[in-house]
């Protein structure tokens, strides 16, 4: 069976989703092959039976000509691929969908993890057989569809470094952008009542 994945960025060093990376090798063990298709190709190093294809953002493509090059490689390759899986941009479904599920009888999945229900989505929503979402909360859109896979983090590669203790009392981490979303006053306000009832 072979795969085509329609994802932003194909990049092992990019901060935000150099993880995709891992899971294209993942997948690359369970189908004949891969197709992509993203946004932007950057650095790789992907197994032989992966092929990506840039829509040409990183060679600075405008919006109408990455569209061309996205319904061309949607029909000049429709051959070599069975199913489709879209990462997090449900507009490749708005433009494609249809196509996919009712022109080429193609089998659709969905993977979105976004709080956002706007249009594209509720346009997108009706082509997937299947929609992915590392939680209830992640996808807020009433469906059927929906499976709640978790997110998907490789642990053989993020797992904790264990420490040694260093008599240095209690030390708290917490990691994520900085916005009033993540409420880290709670976390500040919470640190500040330990040190009052005097832990160290």
């Amino acid at each position: 069976m072979n795969l085509l994945i329609v994802t932003q960025k194909v990049s092992v060093n990019d901060p935000i989703l150099g993880f995709f990376h891992r899971w294209i090798i993942e997948f690359s063990k369970h189908f004949e092959s891969i197709i992509i298709f993203c946004l932007e190709e950057g650095e790789h190093n992907l197994p032989s039976n992966v092929k990506v294809y840039s829509l040409g953002k990183d060679r600075g493509f405008g919006k109408f000509s990455v569209l061309k090059t996205f319904i061309s490689l949607v029909w000049n390759k429709r051959k070599e691929y069975d199913r489709v899986l879209v990462h997090m941009n449900p507009i490749y479904l708005v433009i494609a969908g249809f196509v996919w599920r009712f022109v080429f009888r193609k089998k659709v999945f969905l993977w979105y993890t976004h709080k956002s229900v706007d249009l594209k989505l509720r346009i997108a929503e009706k082509f997937p057989s299947k929609i992915f979402t590392a939680s209830k909360e992640s996808f807020r859109l009433p469906s059927r569809k929906v499976i709640v896979t978790r997110h998907g983090i490789d642990t053989n590669i993020f797992k904790p470094d264990y420490i040694k203790k260093d008599g240095r009392g209690l030390r708290m981490l917490t990691v994520g952008r900085i916005s009033r979303s993540k409420s880290y006053f709670v976390f500040i306000r919470a640190l500040s009542m330990l040190v009052n009832k005097g832990l160290d």
